[in-house]
């Protein structure tokens, strides 16, 4: 008697279809639904208000009719919100950072303004609050916060067009207070960015300068130095740092004056410049740059908007970068641009300009895109099936039965998988030796030697599978016998339509492929090297008698001052040395004002008034 015992796989497969549209393109909307009088500068989509898990879009104002702050938040209809509170009376409201500048969990909004200092804002769960953090700075540009000195610590940096160099906000438990990072420019820095761009996990600060150069700021525990990633012909407007061309590494961007995005690659010893390509015949300047993934793809891409009012999309394709105009912003200029959550729930692109509007542009896919599928194929299947023999042997006790099972007692199902593919597949194959040796042209793996071979298929569009599961059970027997056999079978096959085939074994002898495979050795033994360090530490103090600086060639202008004729009200103070004290008496010997120089800049300026904040009049 024979039994067959066979199993029935029933597989269910969802298809996912995408939603239809007429042709792959970006679209455009504004944020704001009426155009505000002045210049949106810059822009950010981040969790701004703290305790909140709420994506809000901040834009800076610039200009001294409206010097606000705006909050957008997108209600499943259109963006709903306004001005949150003004940066500095009567000054414009220029670069944003969103972040922790006093590092105990607290969200705060930093804004830096026109008058060089930087208001911080907090929302304490009903309104929003504002400080005015002072420094010695003038007209703050970009803004930028984050672990620039490698400590754990966040900081808040600026770069001041008007002094040529870069600050450094840090709050130290009670109030801020700011300091300039050494190595001055001798013309405007425009933008400031923190990121590891050496791939090193360093955190550095960069700089886009008039200077014609890409700085970098590195913070070594102790002091910092600075070096010069390039320097070309003309003005840097903007850096970013982030995904290039290099897998999985970071490059820094600059946009250039002359229509051009450059991305420099640090190899190990020296950076490594690529153009991004020079759009139009004007060569207008490039204004904003911003990495993220734009089409929500899992791709990153770098946007880039131009003085001409058009932004456009760089994708690296493994060679080079593909541009893509993405339409003309406004009739004005656009300046920022950023990539963040926005309408759809997913990444839109974010681009100020000086119409008075916030442009929003969003990819829509195409109606039949081709998708670059990954599949994984996780069948769990319990086949356990459970015998129960029993045999009456009759008539003759002497006569030998014959059980000859095809498996064993607790039988495995033969799996079999077949595929169908109408496309093309591309296969890679990957060979990863188990062994300590060093194999080059055909690898032929001994019993010492147990390579992987990982097979990935990629299909284009989704294949169609067709699975096969067959189990079969044959048992021979002499008559007269009985057999009962009771299989109990249970499994669950986990089908999904994303999969990657992923197969493991022992290749021996020869694989069908060719491979040129490269292991690292393992030495054997392996030396305990054990170090025993003993530092020293010998102060040794050295005094320096410093000589009274020369006041001689201290210049005061103007002197006297008239505010009939010089309606600026400010007084400059040049050829000071690196510390002063200036102190200001009224004609009649009263204390007027003190100000205090600890910088290597040779001009100081007062604002003509008195220590109490009031103007003053003239006659000091």
């Amino acid at each position: 008697m024979k039994h067959t015992m066979g199993w029935i796989i029933i597989l269910f497969f969802m298809l996912m279809i995408p939603p239809v549209s007429s042709q792959a393109s970006w679209q455009k909307y504004t944020v704001n639904a009426s155009a505000i009088t002045g210049t949106f500068w810059s822009v950010t989509v981040t969790v701004g208000r703290s305790g909140s898990s709420t994506n809000y879009l901040y834009a800076t104002h610039s200009s001294t009719v409206n010097p606000n702050v705006y909050e957008y938040a997108w209600n499943g209809v259109s963006w709903q919100g306004g001005a949150l509170g003004t940066a500095e009376s009567g000054r414009e409201a220029r670069g944003i950072a969103v972040g922790s500048g006093r590092n105990d969990g607290t969200t705060c909004l930093y804004v830096g303004t026109s008058w060089g200092n930087i208001a911080e804002f907090y929302y304490n769960g009903t309104s929003w609050e504002r400080t005015l953090q002072t420094t010695s700075a003038y007209k703050f540009r970009g803004l930028t916060i984050g672990k620039g000195r490698n400590s754990g610590t966040d900081y808040v940096y600026g770069v001041s067009p008007y002094h040529s160099l870069v600050y450094e906000l840090r709050y130290n438990g009670v109030s801020y207070s700011s300091s300039s990072l050494p190595y001055g420019g001798v013309n405007a820095f425009y933008d400031v960015a923190i990121g590891d761009g050496r791939n090193n996990s360093s955190q550095r600060v960069y700089a886009a300068t008039w200077d014609n150069t890409l700085y970098e700021y590195y913070y070594n525990g102790t002091s910092w130095s600075r070096s010069t990633i390039s320097s070309e012909g003309d003005y840097f407007y903007c850096v970013a740092v982030g995904a290039g061309s290099q897998p999985g590494e970071n490059s820094v961007f600059g946009g250039y004056d002359r229509g051009a995005v450059y991305e420099y690659y640090y190899n190990g010893s020296s950076w490594q410049k690529t153009t991004l390509n020079i759009t139009g015949t004007n060569n207008q300047p490039v204004y904003g740059i911003a990495i993220g993934d734009g089409h929500n793809d899992g791709t990153s891409r770098l946007y880039a908007s131009y003085n001409n009012g058009n932004t456009f999309e760089f994708t690296w394709n493994g060679s080079a970068w593909n541009r893509i105009d993405m339409g003309a912003t406004t009739a004005g200029i656009p300046y920022a641009v950023n990539v963040g959550q926005g309408r759809s729930g997913n990444n839109s692109i974010f681009v100020t300009a000086s119409d008075g509007y916030i442009y929003e542009y969003v990819w829509t896919p195409d109606a039949s895109p081709t998708y670059t599928d990954t599949y994984t194929t996780t069948p769990t299947l319990t086949a356990t099936p459970t015998l129960t023999n029993s045999a009456t042997i009759t008539p003759s006790p002497t006569e030998s039965s014959t059980f000859t099972p095809t498996q064993t007692a607790t039988p495995s199902p033969t799996s079999s998988s077949t595929f169908t593919s109408t496309p093309s597949f591309t296969e890679t194959v990957t060979l990863t030796p188990s062994a300590s040796s060093t194999a080059t042209g055909t690898a032929t793996p001994t019993s010492t030697v147990t390579p992987t071979l990982t097979i990935t298929r990629t299909s284009t569009p989704t294949p169609s599978e067709t699975k096969t599961w067959t189990a079969t059970q044959t048992y021979t027997l002499t008559p007269p016998y009985t057999l009962t056999a009771t299989p109990t079978l249970t499994q669950t096959p986990t089908i999904t339509q994303t999969y990657t085939i992923t197969r493991t074994g022992t290749i021996t002898p020869t694989p069908t492929r060719t491979f040129t495979a490269t292991v690292s050795p393992t030495i054997t033994p392996t030396p305990t090297i054990t170090s025993s360090l003993t530092v020293t530490r010998t102060s040794t103090i050295t005094m320096t008698v410093v000589p009274f600086p020369d006041l001689s060639q201290v210049v005061v202008y103007p002197n006297p001052y008239r505010s009939q004729l010089k309606p600026s009200a400010e007084v400059t103070f040049g050829r000071m040395p690196e510390k002063a004290v200036i102190r200001i008496y009224s004609v009649s010997g009263g204390l007027v004002q003190i100000i205090e120089k600890d910088s290597l800049v040779p001009i100081i300026k007062w604002d003509l008034k008195n220590q109490q904040g009031s103007s003053v009049a003239s006659g000091v």
